[in-house]
C-alpha cells in the first residue's frame, strides 16, 4: 500500500511493516502506477485519475492520482492466496459463531 511516496507499507502474514527503501518522489510513484495499469490495458491520467483493475495473476490494484488524491499518488494491491479455502476449512480453523457450525 502506497499512501504518498514516503508512506509505503507491506502486509505479510497479517503484519504490517515499512520497507527501508521506498520511492524517491511523487513522479516515481506515478511512473510505477502507469507501468502497472498499462500492463493490463488501462490508463490513468488527469482526465481519469482513478483506476481499479485486475492484474494478470488475479490480484486487484486500485490507484488514485491528483487532482482526486490530495496527498499525491496512492496505490493498493490486493493479492489473494493460491489455495482456495472451503467453508468447512474456514469454520474448523477460525473461531466462529454457533450458526456457522458444520455437521
Amino acid at each position: 500500500m502506497v499512501n504518498g511516496f514516503d508512506n509505503v507499507y507491506i502486509e505479510r502474514a497479517a503484519a504490517w511493516w515499512k520497507p527501508t527503501s521506498a520511492s524517491r518522489d511523487q513522479a516515481h510513484v506515478r511512473m510505477i502506477i502507469e507501468r502497472i495499469v498499462s500492463a493490463v490495458g488501462r490508463r490513468i491520467d488527469d482526465s481519469s485519475p482513478i483506476v481499479d483493475a485486475r492484474l494478470l495473476d488475479g490480484s486487484r490494484v486500485c490507484a488514485v492520482i491528483p487532482p482526486l488524491s490530495l496527498i499525491g499518488p496512492v496505490l493498493s494491491i490486493r493479492r489473494y492466496g493460491k489455495k482456495v479455502l472451503s467453508t468447512r476449512t474456514c469454520c474448523a480453523t477460525r473461531p466462529s459463531p454457533p450458526a456457522c457450525s458444520i455437521s
